[in-house]
């Protein structure tokens, strides 16, 4: 399933507010305590995480694109030992239906499978990536995301990505409308 948008009517502000929204200094809504603004110094959004009996099992980090009502997931992850148990679609959840009572109108995430060790975001071997990406973009599409299949998007992503160091296939941009 994919959505049909004309991106070339919007890519250039999404192109603007994504960079910008990376680079701002913007504060955004609070929400609930298990809501605290993120570790990353160059990203200034949300992060909520899930705890398991006082421990910290997973995390998810979004930002908001100026002028917009658009969220972008850029963070996910779920410890090793938590996985396929229901914790990363409950946090999911908690995520989208916050973002929902804020007022989103769609949310962007870029599916790019990763490991977080002691704090470090660590790279995945080439074929581990592959096979986990097919996993997490079938696990978004069954919460409601759908591929942007637009070669113009993924064009732009592509440049937006070199600039911005992220090592990730824009082709897989995936959008949740609210």
């Amino acid at each position: 399933m994919s959505i049909n948008i004309n991106f070339k009517n919007f890519i250039f502000p999404i192109f603007i507010s994504i960079s910008f929204a990376l680079i701002s200094k913007a504060d955004y809504p609070p929400l609930k305590t298990t809501i605290t603004k993120n570790n990353f110094s160059h990203l200034k959004g949300k992060n909520i995480s899930l705890f398991v009996k006082k421990h910290k099992i997973g995390f998810l980090e979004y930002v908001k694109i100026p002028f917009f009502h658009w969220y972008v997931i850029h963070s996910f992850y779920i410890e090793r030992k938590y996985r396929n148990k229901g914790y990363g679609k409950k946090l999911l959840k908690i995520a989208l239906s916050k973002l929902k009572s804020i007022g989103a109108t769609k949310i962007f995430i870029q599916p790019g499978p990763f490991e977080y060790v002691n704090g470090i975001f660590s790279p995945l071997e080439k074929e581990d990536k592959k096979l986990r990406l097919k996993k997490l973009i079938k696990f978004y599409q069954s919460e409601g995301f759908s591929l942007a299949n637009s070669s113009f998007l993924s064009f732009t992503l592509k440049g937006l990505y070199k600039i911005l160091d992220i090592d990730e296939n824009p082709h897989y941009f995936m959008i949740k409308n609210t």
